[in-house]
Formats: C-alpha cells, sequence, structure tokens
C-alpha cells in the first residue's frame, strides 16, 4: 500500500488559495498570477526531471530571476541549457517545492500542521536543495519548521535524524534537535514509534544512539532497541563493500559494546536478555555476577537503574532552578534544594564535577546530601559549598565545621570538582577550575550507620546548573 505524499495534496492547498484571493480582488495580483501560472502551467517553456522521474513545467525566466543557479543551467553554457526536458539532481517533491518557491516565495510543505514521519526525507532533502540553489531564507524557513515539529512530535526525532544520516552533511541544526529530542525524552521519542522506522536505522545511527552516554532512559530500553532493529531484514552496509552483514551479529557487537549490564534489573536480564540470543553464556554469567558483587558491597539493591544522572526538573543534565523546592521550617532565606538522580554513593570513591552556568546571586550550595540506605531524600543539604558575597566579594565558606579552611571562591563559569571518599570515615572535598582540594568535612560517617549520598544544588535564587558527569572510577 503506498502512502499519500500528504494529507492535501499540494496543488489542492494552492488551488484553495487562489479561491480565497480571488474573492478579494478582481484584478491578479502578481502573486496570484505567479500561483496561475505554477498551477496551470500555462506559457511553461521547460520542464525539470526529478532523480525519480517525477516531471515539473515551470518558466525559464521566473526561476532565473529567483536563483543564479537556475541562471546558469538555463541560461548558461550548459549543454542542458537548450533542453526541453532538464535532469536535477534531486526528487520529484525536493524540485517542485523549490520551484514553488520560486513562484510564491512559500512552500504549502511547511504548512503541514503535523508533518509525517515519511516526510523527514523530503525535508531535510529540500534543506540541500536550498542551499544548492542559494536560498538562505528557505533553508532557515524549512529548518525552523522541522525544529518546531520535532519539539511538538518527538515521534519525529527518529525518522529526522534517519534522513540527516542519509543525506551526508545536511540540516546540522535538524541533527542536533532530534537528537536533543532522543536525549531528553527516549520514551517520547522511540518507544512508541512504529517498527519499520526502528528496522529502518542505519547501523552508524542505531549505533550513535546506543553510545550516547547522555540519553536518559533505562539501559533495558536501549538493549531492547537493538534487538528490535537486529529483528529486521539483512541489511548491506553499502555497495563498495560487496558484502551483507548479518544483523544479529552487529547487534551482539554493539550491546557488548556499549549496554552497561549493571544497569538492567536480573529480572530483566533473565527474561529478556537471556532470551534475545545476543550475549554469550559467558558475557551473562559475568552480568549476573557484577549485580552480586555490588550487592555484597552495598547491602541493597540499587534503584536508579538510568544511563546518565539528570535534574528532575529539566530531564537533562543541565537545569535552570527557580523558587520551587524550597525547604519546608528553613529559618534563614528560602532555598530550593535539587537532588540529582543518579546511583547513591554508599561506598568507594567517587568524583564529579558541576558547572556554574548562571549563578544565584544571594545563594547557592553546591554539594552532597546524605540519607540512611534505603530511604528516600529528604531535602537537607547534608554538606555543601557555599556562595556568599563579603564585603562585595565572592567566596567559599563550609557549613559542616567552622574550623575547617575557607574553601575557594567560585563565580560565574566556574568548574567545581567533588571527590567523595568512603572508603574511611567519609571525606568531602572540592576543587574549582583544577585548582587546589579543599576539605569540607573528614567525618561523613561518624555516625556509624550505612548512609548513602547524592550530589545537590541549593539555591536562594534563580541559579543554572550543569553536571558535567561522574568520573570514569565512580561506583567501581
Amino acid at each position: 500500500m503506498t502512502e499519500p505524499t500528504n494529507d492535501r495534496g499540494e496543488t489542492e492547498v494552492l488551488e484553495e488559495e487562489i479561491l480565497k484571493e480571488e474573492t478579494l480582488e478582481e484584478e491578479a495580483s502578481l502573486a496570484l498570477a505567479h500561483k496561475h501560472l505554477l498551477l496551470n502551467g500555462d506559457f511553461s517553456d521547460v520542464t525539470l526531471e526529478g532523480t525519480d522521474g517525477e516531471h515539473i513545467q515551470a518558466h525559464r525566466v521566473i526561476l532565473a530571476a529567483r536563483s543564479k543557479v537556475f541562471q546558469k543551467l538555463l541560461f548558461g553554457d550548459f549543454a542542458e541549457a537548450k533542453d526541453a526536458v532538464i535532469p536535477v539532481g534531486f526528487e520529484g517533491s525536493v524540485l517542485h517545492a523549490i520551484v514553488e518557491y520560486c513562484y510564491t516565495d512559500k512552500v504549502s510543505l511547511c504548512k503541514e500542521k503535523v508533518c509525517h514521519p515519511y516526510m523527514a526525507h523530503t525535508i531535510v532533502s529540500l534543506t540541500t536543495a536550498a542551499d544548492y540553489f542559494e536560498f538562505p531564507k528557505l533553508r532557515r524557513q524549512v529548518t525552523e519548521y522541522a525544529c518546531n515539529q520535532i519539539i511538538a512530535h518527538k515521534l519525529l526525532a527518529l525518522p529526522f535524524l534517519t534522513a540527516a544520516d542519509q543525506i551526508v552533511g545536511s540540516a546540522p541544526r535538524i541533527r542536533e534537535c532530534a537528537v536533543g529530542a532522543i536525549q531528553t525524552d527516549y520514551t517520547g521519542s522511540v518507544l512508541g514509534l512504529e517498527n519499520k522506522h526502528i528496522t529502518a536505522l542505519s547501523h552508524a545511527v542505531l549505533e550513535s544512539i546506543v553510545s550516547d552516554n547522555a540519553i536518559i532512559t533505562d539501559e533495558i530500553h536501549l538493549f531492547r532497541l537493538v534487538e528490535q532493529w537486529s529483528e529486521g531484514p539483512t541489511v548491506e552496509e553499502s555497495a563498495a563493500d560487496e558484502q551483507q552483514e548479518d544483523r544479529k551479529d552487529i547487534a551482539s557487537v554493539l550491546v557488548a559494546k556499549y549496554v552497561n549490564f549493571q544497569n538492567i534489573f536480573c529480572f530483566d536480564l533473565t527474561n529478556t536478555v537471556a532470551k534475545s540470543g545476543l550475549l554469550t553464556t559467558a558475557q551473562l554469567l559475568e552480568a549476573y555476577k557484577s549485580h552480586a558483587e555490588r550487592a555484597e558491597k552495598t547491602g541493597s539493591v540499587p534503584s536508579f537503574m538510568k544511563r546518565t544522572p539528570y535534574w528532575e526538573t529539566s530531564n537533562s543534565t543541565v537545569a535552570a532552578f527557580g523558587s520551587e523546592g524550597a525547604i519546608s521550617g528553613f529559618t534563614g532565606p528560602t532555598i530550593c534544594r535539587h537532588p540529582l538522580l543518579c546511583k547513591e554513593m554508599a561506598s568507594g570513591r567517587h568524583v564529579w564535577s558541576f558547572e556554574v552556568v548562571k549563578l544565584s546571586q544571594a545563594g547557592m550550595w553546591l554539594g552532597v546530601t546524605g540519607f540512611e540506605a534505603g530511604e528516600k531524600f529528604d531535602g537537607s543539604l547534608y554538606n555543601w559549598v557555599c556562595y556568599s558575597k563579603t564585603n562585595g566579594k565572592p567566596r567559599g565558606i563550609t557549613s559542616f565545621d567552622p574550623q575547617m579552611p575557607v574553601c575557594p571562591g567560585f563565580v560565574q563559569g566556574s568548574i567545581l570538582t567533588f571527590t567523595l571518599d568512603l572508603t574511611g570515615r567519609g571525606v568531602l572535598s572540592v576543587c574549582v577550575n583544577r585548582g587546589v582540594s579543599c576539605i569540607i568535612c573528614e567525618n561523613m560517617l561518624k555516625l556509624g550507620k550505612p548512609r548513602s549520598f547524592v550530589p545537590v544544588v541549593g539555591m536562594t535564587t534563580p541559579g543554572t546548573v550543569r553536571f558535567k558527569g561522574f568520573d570514569s572510577s565512580s561506583f567501581h
């Protein structure tokens, strides 16, 4: 069954516009006359042929007046200039949009309220055609339309990413927007897609998704994506390879290389991963072993199984905090606290960094919050580095022990790197912009009870913080 090219055909849209304008004026305006020429093909003297064989009738003088590229093609020294039918290296749907833009300064394609996934390739191709024919305004118009569609309809992210991959070097902003949507809303962008869009992914696009450490989703979802892709038809990487690679083989390599099985519950290891056939028995045993060792070390089953830590307020690693989330019962300035959603730090040595993107002018606290193992975050700021103003100058102070040395001050743009060492009594330290390390607290485990910690940010006025990630040695 063939898919329609639009909810309404482009010709139908133009006819409706012409009827509306004709009811408003008896004498044809220049714009209306151009629409008539485009729709009816009256006095046309050239036919453009797309790569798919589609023909579009047009008028040489109008095309040449709008684009120097058309001027050279139609009136230059090219052998094809005098031909009645001129082949152009774009599909018919893309050429039709280019010709429509030459006549009307608009494209009907970008008037659709909801873009269908199968139109993504045409839209991305249109940005390339706009570059080729030197229409920067059209490129901006199409790019803005595509990005707005991706933001409003997350399920378009993967089809647009696929289209951008197929057309090398095209639409970097659309690609960036699509990747951003997948990173921050994997559920809305991928989980609801039809199977045909998953199996149509290229090996390169699939790998770019599975290897992306900024994607916020359960690790099992990424495994299932690869498994779903592996069940598609045999793929041929390129004609030059002269060989076909089996999807199962490719999928096995991808999951072994990129999927963190420590972030997959044992239930899913047994009922999904083991049954997929993508892992060897030895690899499965290693996954179970890592779970057992972590449970023995921490005494509990981890509750956080996402690939990437994130702020719940923004569902990303960058968040602007306002007045929401104030700690009740606090007698000083109202502090809005925001714990990072991540694995709990209960043992070992952990290193992570924050970037102060926008400073909270009245007060900003960066550090950790501690709670009893198995309990939930209670909103307190257990230990922190505080930004304050003394005599008009910013400086860092500690809140745990007044005898501790004053920490280096930090300002907007500073990178603060924290180290939490839980191998002994519990030591939290910080350095600013790779400077000298300052100890904030030396006895975080002195109560003798099992404690867990997560990074936390506190503010009294709006500010923005970026979590830059844990060191590779953390949680090992």
